[in-house]
This record gives structure tokens, C-alpha cells and sequence, in this order.
């Protein structure tokens, strides 16, 4: 489990919806989930790439 602050966790969050120009914390989910940025299920497990800035050896 992360150690992170209440705090540290809702500026995070606030921080991701501004960038995806959502009105609140469930429409920056579906904007996410719509822009592949969140992969659900067995679509993850088959998902290709890592994470973005982050070389895999």
C-alpha cells in the first residue's frame, strides 16, 4: 500500500482532472477510461507499452 497524505491523494486527483478537462473526479475517469489512459480487465493483460517516461530493460 502507498503511504500518502488525504491531502497528498486529493491534490493528485485534482491535479488529473484539470489536465483532463473534467468537471469532477467521475468524469476524469471516463475521459481516462476513453482515452486508453485507464485499461480495465483482460484488455490490460493484453495491453502493449509500459509506462509513459519509463524505459523497460
Amino acid at each position: 500500500m502507498l503511504s500518502l497524505s488525504e491531502h497528498t491523494l486529493r491534490a493528485y486527483i485534482e491535479s488529473a482532472r484539470s489536465k483532463l478537462g473534467a468537471a469532477n473526479t467521475t468524469h476524469a475517469v471516463a475521459r481516462a477510461l476513453t482515452d486508453g489512459l485507464i485499461v480495465v480487465g483482460g484488455a490490460a493483460r493484453a495491453a502493449t507499452g509500459g509506462w509513459p517516461g519509463r524505459d523497460r530493460p
